[in-house]
């Protein structure tokens, strides 16, 4: 135990943790949280939220607290506002090993925490200062510890609730009412499944817990979700309650008023890629199912636990309006459980059916690092200090994968493995995110400081996100060439950030040429890192951006 939990603390450690400042806030969802947290600290207001100096009621308050907190104590940074999503991964695979030991064995652990640790699509996802990370470890604590509940004897069930109960709370704090029902849509389908057929942990369930270990849980919940909700609505009403539930989160879930509507498929391509390399060890699932379907024999309990852990949200999700690829985050621990256990079996089996699905990962890491390569023309052009040696060491660590998985047993093959797809991760963050120190953003913000004090600055074309974080001043976000000019005309003096095509186009309107202060080559590294941008890295990405002065 305490080996495979040391091996999982430094993966996790470095997949996760290291390098978190490396690259500036984003121009994407990840500088409404930084800077909301920066605002709290230098307000001394923690309980309401702002964000370019606005009130922002979008989220509730945890992930701000967790991050103003760390500010607070360390400073204000990047690595300090991503800390909290970095540790929730690490939290996530912790989790993963903790349940897949308990259910299964040691090495089905090790494996469910090192695919948790180190998948292509959830390793970026937890590197960026944004709460669903944290919401997702929240919610995965409240379901295991609730099944954990309805399996332990009476006098360790209680403690298990408890647990749940406390978690439960601090997701509704993070990101509010899907906190109970992610867990309501995994307990009560696998409450009744288990009590129809008499063997699992339903009719324990409800032995095991007595009313008053209920009313405790129910305390403990209430005693951490509420009193905030009750402090900002004394603040701002009661009509704060309202927009929260019913536009933040009915309308979230029901319209496509904040996210575009998407098919009902949508989540199955994103759980298939986020999980690579490990996703294509599903093959090995193909036998096992086919068998459950022609009922050849019945699913264990600890499969049918997990089966229901991951379709649950999934199920949920899958009916919203809105998505999101990161919503789905919720799935991830129960699927690298199935998917290590699958691993486990055949591994211990020595099955030549490991070693192919094996070398078809490390196939995947290839073809990763070539995507890389071939965007290299872009990369460059946007940071001029890139190398090759990222792509090169995803190409070789792929190839690594490849040849240990054909020459060396399947335990060392594994562990090769998993080394490499560490890698790979790593690489692929260093490469696409993290385009030279400091960044356009930073330059901009520094170019806009030394000019003096302004009352606003307009981000034209760029930076509408995160410029508040780095210059300190509001935003004022110019989307169209009306808005620009109405702000460009105004009598103080005022700065922009401006998209090298619009300001032509605003010039030429307004009959006269604006002083330029700096001015950047910038891509948006949030819009782009995606396999699909890889595979087609168009040149027009580019942007020159040019700080402007209206005087």
């Amino acid at each position: 135990m305490r080996r495979s939990l040391l091996i999982l603390l430094a993966l996790g450690g470095l997949t996760f943790l290291w390098g978190l400042g490396h690259s500036a806030i984003q121009d994407s969802d990840e500088a409404f949280y930084a800077e909301a947290a920066r605002e709290m600290v230098g307000s001394g207001d923690w309980v309401v939220p702002h964000d370019n100096f606005e009130e922002r009621l979008q989220k509730p308050i945890l992930y701000y607290w967790l991050t103003a907190a760390t500010y607070a104590v360390a400073g204000v940074s990047e690595a300090a506002a991503r800390f909290w999503a970095g540790a929730a991964g690490l939290g996530l695979a912790l989790i993963a090993w903790a349940a897949a030991r308990r259910w299964y064995d040691e090495l089905t652990g090790l494996i469910a925490g090192a695919i948790v640790a180190t998948s292509f699509g959830f390793v970026p996802i937890a590197r960026q200062a944004l709460p669903d990370v944290p919401f997702a470890f929240f919610v995965s604590v409240t379901i295991w510890a609730a099944i954990e509940a309805s399996l332990a004897p009476p006098r360790a069930s209680g403690r298990w609730l408890y647990v749940a109960s406390a978690a439960a709370g601090l997701a509704m704090l993070t990101k509010g009412p899907l906190a109970v029902v992610l867990p309501g849509a995994v307990l009560l389908p696998l409450l009744i499944w288990e009590r129809r057929r008499g063997d699992g942990g339903g009719a324990t369930f409800a032995a095991a817990i007595r009313p008053a270990q209920f009313a405790i849980a129910a305390a403990i919940f209430l005693a951490v979700a509420v009193p905030w909700f009750a402090a900002i609505t004394e603040r701002l009403g009661a009509g704060y309650l309202t927009r929260f539930f019913f536009e933040e989160n009915l309308e979230r879930f029901g319209t496509s008023r904040y996210n575009e509507r998407r098919s009902v498929f949508f989540y199955f391509p994103i759980i298939a890629g986020g999980l690579l390399p490990w996703s294509v060890f599903g093959a090995l699932w193909l036998r096992p199912l086919i068998r459950w379907v022609g009922r050849a024999r019945a699913m264990l309990p600890a499969e049918r636990r997990l089966t229901c852990w991951a379709l649950g949200p999934l199920a949920v999700f899958m009916t919203s309006v809105g998505s999101q690829p990161r919503y789905i985050l919720p799935c991830l621990v129960p699927l690298a459980v199935l998917l290590a256990r699958a691993i486990s079996t055949h591994v211990q089996a020595r099955a030549r059916t490991f070693s192919l699905t094996a070398l078809a990962a490390g196939a995947v890491m290839v073809l990763l690092g070539a995507l890389v390569w071939r965007a290299r023309p872009l990369l460059v052009a946007a940071n001029p200090s890139w190398t090759h040696i990222e792509p090169a060491l995803m190409i070789a660590a792929g190839a690594a994968a490849i040849i240990a998985a054909w020459i060396m047993p399947p335990r060392r093959a594994l562990a090769a493995l998993t080394v490499c797809a560490a890698v790979t991760v790593i690489a692929f963050e260093s490469s696409v995110r993290v385009l030279g120190r400091p960044e356009p953003v930073e330059v901009v913000a520094a170019a806009a400081r030394q000019a003096g004090p302004v009352p606003a600055i307009c981000a034209c074309g760029a930076f509408a996100r995160s410029l508040t974080f780095y210059t300190h001043v509001p935003t004022v976000v110019g989307a169209t060439e009306d808005e620009v000019v109405d702000f460009l005309s105004k009598s103080d003096r005022v700065l922009a950030a401006i998209d090298s095509k619009m300001l032509a186009q605003v010039e030429t309107r307004m009959g006269k040429s604006f002083p330029r202060l700096t001015e950047v080559t910038y891509l948006d590294s949030a819009a782009w890192q995606r396999v699909d941008s890889l595979r087609s890295p168009d040149p027009k990405r580019l942007q020159r951006v040019i700080l402007i002065s209206n005087r």
